[in-house]
């Protein structure tokens, strides 16, 4: 049906205006802020191209739309071009209580010739073509900018707008105003059949609209290495969003939920467990992996720590995964026997990578994936299994079945894409470009081991919705400081960049954590990070060889609470030194500060505001108390504690409010001081009783800190339902050890006089 040339949406959030006649869409919000001016969409290919604003015949329909996002209005424009034989169909929705726009693009061909696709652009907004894309009420260009990288080992980049210098980012990008703190992030919410790109430019001589700065704006669908439009055939984008908040933190949280809520993922708990990987590297062992397995059986299960993963080096070759002359007993065996021992086998696999002198690559040719040139394409190990043939993908299947099934196997840890797969430069199905081809083949291993196996990806984002955890992190050749803080792609700057991530697209995967290569400031430092992160924890040292003393490093992030810290100070830094994390609890909320210096030579003195962390605090109705020094922090009247730090080193600070009775306000247990380590925390007012309820693990004696306030004393301490003397109250705190004899829940309980 042909309406007028303007189809106007009005929500509670946002105003949508779709011109049919100049080809355009834009959108401001319900303030009068422009978000989005004057955008189209286009789509490319080899020899030709189509902008949904060329002089072409258009249409333009309303629909309502109800998905898993909420409600809201979609306005579908047609622009038919009569001469070149395309269709480019643009899908612009807004909903009605999200502050943001979203669009699609799809191009069909009407032809007579298969159309070479080189990309599609769902939103290209350009300021030199009256488009921009703007941070509401952002009247400078003083923006600061958030990248994202295509797969695990390039998390980003924290950049500055600089006019006339275009930034290029992978999947998404935020913008936040340095004047105002207000953020937008414009990225891919959907991950199907592209790889996504993103690229905002500045150039304040030409704006669209006065006293408002506005960034060019083109978003790209890319479907390397090609993609083929078959005549009547038909190739969309993925959806593309640009979403609003008032912090660049609430920014992403919104984006990410967007995409949580689209594919209904239900985040599964992080990993806690073993890789082989770090120390043995390829020359692992069935007797290694079981001698770590026993150490852990005795010494870590308890803490939560429970899978063992068998890395590289267990198979006859890429492409025969079978066990080689040092696993003599095969792979069920050993998962069996990781089994008796209370825990879970996991193992890795590089499923697309092919050695020549395998059985596949030698008897199906025809399964590997090509050069343009249409001969085998040669990769890092060999060749690169293509899952678009029918035959190979089946074969693929039945390795992940026996892998799952007849082996036993729990976790499934998926590697080496980037050097398989992801370099075929042909397909046997080119209609699915290299995106569509990767979810097809990750989407066929979910479904042969089920989805009550975790599944970890080292791949590019298009494994949202299927993969349980995905690393976000280049690993380097050793678990040194460098792996962990001196690179753009260490551990550090990853944690930061892609905590939103965490728990909305999958677990966040920060990769191994080893301590015997660090000193004793570094390896603090490191699993406070790692435990602030909320993601898995895997563990790559020689564990029966390590140190006491590190390893109670390990135990002190055991279990993983399993929330991610927000980096303060993300766009001040690619390697953030400041992060908040909100503890909520039945019995209590509070929160975890970690504040780090990454240096290894030089000193640091930092300020801490508790007003910036809690708008309405003071330095006499809170309590900070630091974990690794045990010590309670003096604040100033006005808020403001000092923190000084040597190379290397962190401090982790509990802050909770002040009551003005007994309160616990921390303990020596575990790093974030009461999340993992308490199931109850009670304060009776009619008994001057304070009781509480400690996950004890046999064996350890963890001392609860306990805040006295002037006018109290200790009479009578209980644990376990064992009368024990309280001990003395110094400068106010009262020290309480709790001995665990078993594993399990302990009650304790501390009676005061006043």
């Amino acid at each position: 049906m042909i309406k007028e040339s303007k189809s106007i949406i009005l929500t509670k959030t946002m105003k949508l205006v779709v011109d049919s006649e100049r080809g355009t869409y834009s959108a401001w919000l319900t303030d009068g802020s422009p978000l989005l001016l004057n955008a189209v969409s286009k789509v490319k290919w080899k020899g030709g191209e189509l902008s949904s604003a060329d002089d072409v015949r258009r249409k333009i329909r309303e629909e309502s739309i109800s998905d898993q996002n909420g409600q809201g209005r979609q306005v579908i424009m047609t622009c038919i071009d009569e001469v070149r034989k395309c269709t480019l169909t643009v899908k612009v929705k807004v909903y009605d209580d999200l502050p943001g726009v979203f669009s699609e693009a799809v191009a069909s061909n009407e032809g007579s010739e298969p159309l070479s696709i080189i990309d599609l652009q769902p939103c290209v907004a350009i300021p030199m073509d009256e488009g921009a894309v703007y941070i509401p009420q952002e009247h400078s260009w003083r923006i600061g900018l958030l990248t994202n990288g295509y797969m695990f080992m390039d998390p980003g980049r924290v950049e500055s707008i600089m006019i006339g210098r275009s930034v290029q980012s992978r999947w998404n990008i935020a913008a936040v105003s340095e004047a105002t703190g207000n953020a937008i992030v414009a990225g891919y919410v959907t991950f199907d059949v592209s790889e996504g790109e993103v690229i905002v430019e500045s150039d304040w001589r030409v704006q669209p609209l006065s006293g408002t700065f506005g960034l060019g704006l083109t978003s790209r669908s890319n479907y390397a290495p090609k993609v083929t439009l078959p005549v009547g055939g038909e190739l969309s984008t993925d959806w593309f969003g640009i979403t609003w908040g008032d912090s660049v933190h609430n920014a992403l949280i919104q984006y990410a939920d967007y995409i949580q809520a689209h594919y209904q993922i239900k985040p599964k708990d992080p990993l806690m467990g073993w890789c082989s990987w770090y120390y043995t590297f390829h020359n692992t062992s069935e007797e290694e992996i079981l001698r770590n397995a026993r150490f852990i059986a005795k010494h870590l299960k308890d803490y939560g720590l429970n899978v063992v993963q068998i890395d590289d080096g267990y198979q006859q070759r890429h492409g025969d995964w079978e066990a080689n002359e040092r696993f003599p007993n095969g792979m069920g065996s050993l998962a069996d026997e990781i089994r008796k021992l209370g825990l879970k086998p996991g193992l890795w696999v590089a499923p697309y990578s092919l050695d020549p002198e395998s059985d596949v690559a030698k008897k199906h040719p025809e399964w590997c994936g090509k050069k343009m040139s249409g001969e085998r394409k040669e990769v890092g190990s060999g060749f690169a299994l293509d899952p678009t043939h029918p035959e190979a993908l089946e074969w693929l299947k039945s390795q992940l079945r026996k892998i799952r099934h007849e082996w036993g196997y729990e976790m499934v840890k998926i590697d080496f894409s980037y050097s398989s797969i992801l370099e075929i430069e042909e397909f046997y199905d080119n209609t699915q470009g290299r995106a569509g081809a990767y979810r097809a083949g990750l989407q066929a291993i979910r479904d042969a081991i089920g989805n009550d196996c975790h599944l970890l990806d080292c791949g590019p984002m298009n494994a949202v919705g299927i993969a349980d955890s995905w690393r976000i992190e280049w690993d380097f050749d050793r678990l040194n400081w460098r792996q962990y803080t001196k690179e753009l792609e260490s551990n550090v700057p990853a944690i930061a960049k892609r905590y939103y991530m965490h728990n909305r697209l999958w677990s966040n995967d920060p990769d191994i954590i080893g301590f015997g290569l660090l000193d004793e400031d570094q390896g603090r430092s490191v699993a406070s990070v790692m435990a602030l992160s909320g993601g898995t924890v895997i563990s790559g040292d020689q564990l029966y060889a390590l140190p006491d003393a590190k390893l109670d490093l390990l135990k002190k992030i055991l279990p993983v609470y399993g929330e991610a810290a927000r980096p303060l100070d993300l766009f001040e830094s690619d390697y953030p030194t400041l992060y908040q994390l909100n503890v909520e609890q039945p019995f209590g909320t509070w929160t975890v500060l970690g504040v780090f210096n990454w240096s290894e030579s030089a000193s640091t003195r930092r300020e801490i505001n508790i007003k910036d962390i809690w708008s309405n605090a003071s330095g006499t109705n809170q309590l900070v108390y630091e974990f690794w020094s045990q010590q309670l922090v003096k604040v100033s009247s006005d808020g403001i504690f000092t923190v000084d730090l040597n190379p290397g080193e962190c401090a982790i600070f509990a802050i909770r409010a002040r009551e003005e009775h007994p309160m616990l306000i921390g303990t020596d247990r575990h790093v974030l001081q009461g999340a993992v380590e308490l199931n109850e925390l009670n304060w009776d007012n009619s008994t001057l009783t304070l009781s509480g309820e400690l996950n004890g693990i046999a064996g350890t004696s963890p001392t609860l800190t306990i805040w006295v306030p002037d006018g109290y004393a200790a009479t009578q301490c209980e644990i376990n339902g064992e009368t024990v003397r309280p001990g003395e109250v110094y400068k106010n705190l009262l020290k309480v050890r709790c001995e665990s004899k078993i594993t399990g829940t302990q009650p304790w309980s501390v009676t005061f006089s006043k």
